[in-house]
């Protein structure tokens, strides 16, 4: 049975990240921190009780991952009852 789940400080993360060594870097920094797999290549966490320096360390990390490439990362980020959507690295 479902129900309903709090939203506050949920982070959405799809990995649109082409390189196989890049991938699983992304995906090896993902699995060690409290996150989960929902579907392939999408990752789920909360990061309420984080403080903002450790989301901007987050931030900057996969970001420089991604420096120089044409891959992204589609972020969704809910605090109260709204949320953000952004994207690390340039995309194609």
């Amino acid at each position: 049975m479902f129900g309903a789940q709090p939203t506050d400080g949920l982070v959405i993360m799809v990995l649109r990240i082409r390189d196989p060594d890049r991938r699983e870097q992304a995906i090896h920094r993902l699995e060690n921190q409290p996150s989960e797999e929902a579907l392939p290549r999408i990752y789920e966490m909360n990061i309420g009780d984080w403080d903002a320096g450790l989301w901007e360390e987050e931030l900057e990390w996969f970001t420089e991952l991604l420096d120089g490439t044409r891959d992204r990362i589609i972020v969704w980020r809910f605090a109260g009852n709204s949320y953000i959507r952004f994207t690390i690295g340039e995309g194609a």
